[in-house]
């Protein structure tokens, strides 16, 4: 299962952190617990750039809110790696980086 649990063990130490760094998706693959045999994100590579706004669109199930909480970490990606700094997610307390972490929806 690649869904992210908050236990103990997984969590880094507490620290102040830093995201003012651009935002990677290298070569991301996803998909839901749910649903394994369906690829929802394939091969997505990404830069936000710090300083930059950086909008997700597309159609619905396109894979924007799946972004989002993957960056969040929700879920962990099947394969690749998603960066702040230069530095993985992984490597961030995880309470930490969700309280640094914000997001606009737009409701049609």
């Amino acid at each position: 299962m690649n869904e992210t649990q908050l236990s103990e063990d997984s969590v880094v130490p507490e620290e102040p952190i830093n995201l003012n760094g651009d935002i990677q998706f290298d070569n991301i693959e996803f998909s839901y617990p749910t649903r394994p045999d369906v690829l929802v994100l394939r091969n997505l590579t990404l830069t936000a750039r710090a300083g930059e706004i950086t909008a997700l669109v597309g159609s619905s199930g396109a894979g924007k809110s799946t972004c989002v909480s993957l960056l969040s970490r929700f879920y962990e990606p099947l394969s690749g790696c998603i960066a702040i700094n230069n530095r993985s997610i992984t490597n961030y307390n995880l309470k930490k980086l969700r309280q640094k972490i914000g997001v606009v929806s737009q409701e049609p």
